[in-house]
């Protein structure tokens, strides 16, 4: 991973770093296999966030981190206000539980989440305020611990190009990694 500076880095992921491609050789998503390797490296007195705008994305997510014994929660708009309360509650007394799966719209607005000291989000935003909001619940008063966002982007995408448009308004904040 290359570093821009303490709170913010950006690292290339994929097949060859060749920017060709969103799935890697074996057919999984880049970003999904950019992830993971973060979580891998980040699991030791952490507990992250994983903000995905797509439930599938999520299923995918939830299925790896089985597959590799991580244990986690999940809180998305398909559940009930009492299942994400008891899913919130896990995650955050649970110190066996380090990660928390959650859908975009749900995280971003009216939850504190300052349990989580690392926030990773699998697509950019196209409103900027809805991603700042749901960094913000982990950020926010009463956090006492350093807060690292990390984004996954893949090359030669509209993402990429997006990106580049909404710095002006400051997307560029936390860490950016750009797979394929």
């Amino acid at each position: 991973m290359e570093h821009e500076n303490e709170s913010t880095q950006q690292s290339s992921a994929g097949p060859d770093n060749d920017g060709e491609t969103y799935f890697n050789r074996t057919g999984f998503s880049s970003k999904i296999d950019a992830l993971l390797e973060d979580l891998r490296g980040n699991q030791k007195d952490t507990k992250s966030i994983i903000f995905s705008c797509w439930t599938r994305t999520l299923d995918l997510v939830s299925t790896h981190l089985r597959q590799g014994g991580i244990l986690h929660q999940r809180i998305d708009g398909d559940q009930v206000l009492s299942q994400r309360q008891y899913n919130m509650d896990r995650f955050v007394m649970d110190k066996r539980i380090p990660i928390l799966l959650m859908s975009t719209g749900v995280g971003a607005f009216g939850l504190n989440l300052t349990a989580a000291n690392h926030v990773y989000i699998l697509e950019p935003q196209w409103n900027p305020s809805v991603e700042s909001q749901a960094i913000g619940r982990v950020s926010r008063l009463g956090q006492d611990k350093a807060v690292s966002v990390t984004r996954y982007l893949v090359r030669g995408t509209v993402e990429v190009i997006r990106k580049a448009e909404l710095a002006k308004v400051g997307f560029l904040d936390g860490d950016s990694t750009l797979v394929g």
